[in-house]
């Protein structure tokens, strides 16, 4: 059986971070997990650091390896650089604070059977809460479901659902696809195809999803949206694309317009 390594981006959210490994702890899929600290905060790491060392004496069957970033990166660059120290070349990117399905290795198998290093995996449904435990008691009271099928995307697809208005979304609109993130990758490919924004200053890059899932589309491969793939989604006040809300409006209006052209 195929190895999959999880890559977590943290920035000052080590709070999460204990959830989301315990959701993911027991899997006999993933067995590496990466965590890449860009706050370049000393107490933030030492916290992070804590939690890990928790999880090494309960778990021998994964490794938990913690980096930290010298300067703040941003989540693009994070989201790179974590995928670019994990050691298998089959990557699961969720955010921090998320937490993993809990039949996760099903996912993973099921999409590991046909994978395609020339398609980036998203999820097609997102079990939406604002609490840490709302989730098991409310588990579809904010889901979203974007497709009950397993469904393939180009950038054609694309272009013709913001041009035409076409929907390819049971809920939502398309652009909920493209900034979705959490996604599963190969890792050389995702690597190669992101290089061209990596640490690009000119690229405002704040809506992150919105820059992989343009660079993976405008390369000329595929997004697949797998039915079963879930994840539990928070809900913060606090998240960077809201507490830096002119950034990301900003990158969201640049993003618009490469897909409109894609």
């Amino acid at each position: 059986m195929k190895k999959i390594s999880l890559a977590i981006p943290t920035y000052l959210s080590s709070k999460y971070v204990s959830i989301l490994l315990r959701s993911i702890e027991k899997s006999e899929i993933i067995n590496e997990v990466i965590i890449s600290d860009d706050s370049s905060n000393v107490a933030e790491n030492r916290k992070i650091e804590k939690i890990l060392n928790k999880f090494k004496k309960s778990n021998s069957s994964i490794q938990f390896k913690l980096f930290q970033n010298s300067d703040n990166l941003g989540a693009f660059n994070n989201k790179y650089n974590a995928i670019n120290l994990c050691s298998n070349d089959m990557v699961y990117q969720i955010d921090s604070d998320n937490i993993a399905a809990k039949n996760i290795d099903f996912i993973l198998t099921k999409v590991l059977e046909n994978f395609d290093n020339k398609r980036i995996y998203y999820p097609s449904i997102f079990k939406q809460f604002f609490y840490n435990y709302e989730y098991y008691m409310f588990p579809n009271k904010n889901l979203v479901r974007l497709t009950d099928k397993d469904l393939i995307i180009n950038s054609k697809i694309i272009y013709d659902s913001i041009k035409y208005k076409k929907s390819i979304t049971l809920e939502k609109n398309i652009y909920w696809i493209l900034n979705c993130g959490n996604f599963i990758t190969s890792k050389n490919d995702y690597l190669e195809t992101m290089n061209e924004y990596y640490l690009n200053k000119e690229i405002p890059l704040a809506a992150d999803a919105l820059a992989i899932s343009y660079l993976w589309l405008n390369s000329g491969k595929e997004i697949v949206l797998s039915k079963d793939h879930y994840h539990f989604h928070r809900k913060r006040k606090d998240s960077v694309s809201l507490s830096n809300i002119e950034e990301s409006e900003k990158s969201f209006t640049f993003f618009r317009d490469k897909f409109s052209s894609i």
